[in-house]
């Protein structure tokens, strides 16, 4: 009974302690997690300061077999494994639920932290108590040229959330997870769970949080590298991916209803930008050689099953009605349609 409280206080002190938690996705990455990991292991801290969840989503060569010899070095280490594959939103899920640490980063499997300028990034995070912590990145290209990236506008500010929506999202500012730190209780508090099983999985998530941030911090210093992968599911050209552009592009008009309470400025960028991504992934659609096998894929996912050549015969309304109820049928339903923002703007009206 003795060891068991002795235990029970050391894990708790341990958990107070713990100041990030870095959470890698990891499908198929045995070629490049090591380098993720040392670069992590690298900031500085102490064992029960950082830990690291790698969530195996299901990959067929497995996490565990492939950082066998850091599980036995490294006690802040630690494997979740999915029993069914979720893609990356569903493994940062997994990781935010599980983390301990202060302030939560997320960290692709074939890229790299910067350590020394990670470490100084936490400090100012845990000094200022901010909710969220906006610094700069870099991407390694294929030319093997480094580039960095982020906010050019001012350094070291702590502003509201819709400050920084107001005026960094119209400039452009990079939507990825990584290159931010997030205050795991604000997490928790504003409880926006990834989407699941699609490709484009983060821009609406974190656009989500910055809006309804009360304190965001802006350090100008890179403490990621974006390492560009040409086998990478951001470079695909699968017609999943396309599809997967048109939902990206329906949430952000749907959670720009809610953004109007904070910010109507900041509502109106979303919700074009919305459109846009919807425009986009229609072009994409149109160029897949497959047709009939990407439309039988939307239609999996679903109960709304109609012969194509019926669907093609549908009236507008109808047409319409079926978007509300299944807007993941879009890229198909908005084939036949000459005027793709007149029906995206009715269906908008619609679902008020």
């Amino acid at each position: 009974k003795f060891h068991a409280f002795f235990m029970s206080i050391l894990f708790t002190k341990g958990d107070r302690d713990m100041k990030l938690s870095y959470i890698i996705p990891f499908y198929n990455g045995q070629d490049t997690i090591h380098h993720c990991l040392d670069s992590i292991l690298a900031i500085g801290l102490d064992l029960n300061e950082l830990e690291i969840i790698i969530v195996d989503d299901c990959s067929p060569m497995s996490a565990e077999s492939i950082v066998s010899d850091y599980l036995v070095k490294y006690r802040n280490i630690r494997i979740i494994q999915h029993s069914v594959n979720k893609r990356q939103g569903g493994a940062k899920n997994t990781g935010i639920a599980l983390a301990k640490g202060k302030y939560i980063a997320f960290a692709d499997q074939d890229d790299t932290i910067i350590a020394n300028n990670s470490k100084l990034a936490l400090d100012f995070a845990l000094k200022h108590n901010v909710d969220m912590l906006a610094c700069h990145y870099t991407i390694l290209h294929e030319d093997k040229n480094i580039r960095e990236y982020g906010i050019d506008k001012g350094d070291k500010q702590i502003i509201s959330g819709k400050d920084f929506c107001e005026q960094y999202f119209a400039t452009g500012y990079n939507l990825a997870p990584w290159a931010n730190l997030y205050k795991r209780n604000f997490l928790q508090k504003v409880s926006r769970p990834y989407e699941e099983n699609v490709v484009m999985e983060d821009a609406d998530w974190i656009a989500w949080h910055w809006i309804h941030a009360n304190k965001v911090g802006i350090l100008n210093i890179p403490i990621y590298t974006w390492v560009m992968n040409p086998t990478s599911i951001t470079h695909s050209q699968h017609y999943i991916n396309r599809a997967d552009w048109i939902k990206y592009g329906y949430r952000k008009i749907r959670d720009a209803h809610s953004y109007k309470s904070k910010s109507s400025k900041f509502s109106e960028i979303m919700e074009n930008d919305g459109r846009q991504n919807i425009i986009g992934g229609m072009k994409k659609i149109w160029k897949v050689d497959n047709y009939l096998k990407f439309y039988q894929h939307l239609t999996r996912s679903c109960d709304a099953y109609i012969p194509l050549h019926e669907l093609q015969k549908m009236q507008w309304s109808g047409i319409v009605k079926l978007l509300i109820q299944y807007p993941i049928l879009s890229c198909i339903c908005l084939y036949p349609i000459g005027s793709i923002l007149k029906l995206i703007n009715y269906a908008r009206l619609q679902c008020k």
